[in-house]
């Protein structure tokens, strides 16, 4: 791929810099400057702004949170990752480049909205979408788009994984990779299956996939874990854990793979979604409660609980809390040191389809509606503020 094919788009709420022989310039980058005169770019503003007044009504209302140990958690403040590598550029096309105008159509008729995975990465975020993967910087609102024409052909994107600047992108067949200058290239040309999960754990790189498991160290990949359809992985000193469709809760020891059932319930994990290994525990989403393992015990956490929706769809461990996605209601924080449990009010009523949390901010896929991003001070609807942005680029 050559760099006149990397191309992004950044934007900065305020107003557009004075645009000088339009007819000429087919890529812009837009800037604040001062001016009493409103603007398209104010414009943008001001839908922006309304569309999150709109997203409060409809989610509840976001810019009036009270925290306290009765309604939310304070948001935790999380140690850097000095693991996370700083977004790397190309001199020829630093982060905030702009995108051709024509390629704007292609790009308004591919369905961003439907994000399936997200992620903090430093001082960016990124939503796997139905139309390719979405990198936003909340500093500024800048943006960069990676789809068909940023050579991410199979743009219909399910998963994601960022690793040392990198971004691994899950497709429907197979794993694309976004290096940090911004080429786009595939990977790992053995899995060509769709990908519902990718994670890394002690430099192996897990691809769960309508077929099986991978496992990745380096270039070399090999299944191990076939004919079933893998939803999550998980790893920890107990066992290496996969979420299957068809089995529900595996694990596997030094004599391979084995289903985790229950005594009490030997149905407790068919339906089971999620599974992440955080403060010496290991937790189970499923469609009827969340489970935690302390090495010891299972323990079911649900309705009975004040999880008022126990379809479990999306886990992100915190500084001290698990938070816990649901179908239906929202964001919950779980306390594993008092087993309290406190739903987080301004996300009353989201469908949550993937979460993250990092430095007191919160990363959700809303089912079908796009991405939030929701710090102490406001929500942002990341979709929808770069599809404004492109249609003023489009009228320019």
């Amino acid at each position: 791929m050559t760099t006149e094919k990397k191309k992004k788009v950044s934007f900065a709420i305020g107003s557009l810099v004075a645009v000088v022989a339009v007819a000429a310039i087919f890529v812009f980058s837009i800037k604040t400057v001062d001016n009493a005169t409103p603007t398209a770019t104010d414009q943008v503003q001001q839908q922006n702004a309304e569309a999150v007044e709109a997203l409060g009504a409809a989610y509840g209302d976001s810019n009036q949170i009270a925290y306290g140990p009765d309604t939310n958690p304070a948001p935790e403040q999380l140690p850097v990752d000095d693991n996370k590598a700083e977004p790397q550029t190309d001199e020829k096309f630093p982060a905030g480049s702009s995108i051709a105008l024509e390629e704007l159509a292609v790009l308004d008729s591919l369905p961003f909205e439907d994000v399936r995975d997200v992620a903090f990465d430093k001082d960016r975020i990124l939503l796997a979408t139905a139309g390719g993967i979405l990198e936003f910087y909340p500093a500024d609102s800048s943006f960069a788009v990676f789809s068909t024409p940023q050579e991410l052909h199979h743009h219909d994107c399910y998963a994601l994984l960022a690793l040392d600047g990198n971004v691994f992108a899950g497709t429907d067949v197979g794993v694309y990779l976004i290096e940090p200058t911004g080429f786009v290239k595939p990977v790992w040309p053995d899995i060509t299956a769709k990908v519902s999960s990718l994670s890394e754990f002690g430099g192996t790189v897990y691809v769960g996939t309508d077929v099986g498991l991978y496992e990745v160290v380096g270039e070399n990949v090999a299944m191990t874990l076939a004919n079933k359809q893998v939803l999550d992985v998980s790893r920890d000193e107990r066992a290496l854990w996969a979420v299957t469709a068809e089995d529900g809760l595996l694990y596997r020891d030094d004599n391979g793979w084995h289903e985790r059932t229950l005594l009490a319930d030997s149905n407790a994990f068919c339906g089971a979604t999620k599974v992440v290994s955080a403060f010496d525990r290991t937790w189970v989403g499923t469609d009827h409660g969340l489970y935690v393992y302390d090495g010891d015990n299972w323990d079911l956490i649900d309705t009975a609980d004040y999880l008022f929706d126990s379809h479990v769809t999306a886990l992100a461990p915190g500084k001290s809390y698990m938070y816990i996605g649901t179908r239906s209601e929202g964001v919950f924080a779980y306390s594993y040191l008092n087993q309290g449990i406190w739903p987080l009010d301004w996300s009353d009523d989201i469908p949550v389809e993937a979460l993250d949390i990092n430095n007191g901010s919160y990363l959700l896929a809303v089912a079908g509606q796009g991405g939030l991003l929701k710090t102490r001070t406001e929500a942002i609807d990341v979709v929808q503020l770069i599809r404004q942005t492109q249609a003023v680029l489009s009228a320019l």
